[in-house]
């Protein structure tokens, strides 16, 4: 055949999920335990809006990734948290030294 293949190969289009990323990302955040499949009752359900779980979930999934990379250069490292502990050794190998 004369075409070339890539005139010829499918190109997947998504809609835009900007309107339905900013206010899953609001809703998220109002309701900080809700997950992303309780979140997609209140959008549809209570707001109307007919959207698909799937893409809910993906795009809770994205979101969520980018919120943890900021998250987690803000947290405290394992070193600053077993500081807070005292640095001492728990469970068992604390109980035997404290009986002996």
């Amino acid at each position: 055949m004369g075409a070339d293949r890539s005139c010829v190969r499918y190109r997947a289009r998504r809609p835009d999920d900007a309107a339905l990323r900013v206010r899953l990302k609001a809703l998220a955040a109002e309701r900080r335990r809700f997950g992303y499949r309780r979140l997609y009752l209140l959008l549809l359900r209570r707001e109307g809006q007919l959207v698909n779980k799937k893409r809910v979930h993906r795009i809770y999934r994205e979101e969520k990734r980018r919120s943890t990379k900021l998250r987690n250069t803000v947290t405290m490292g394992v070193t600053a948290t077993k500081d807070l502990c005292g640095g001492k050794l728990g469970g068992r190998s604390a109980a035997l030294a404290a009986s002996e």
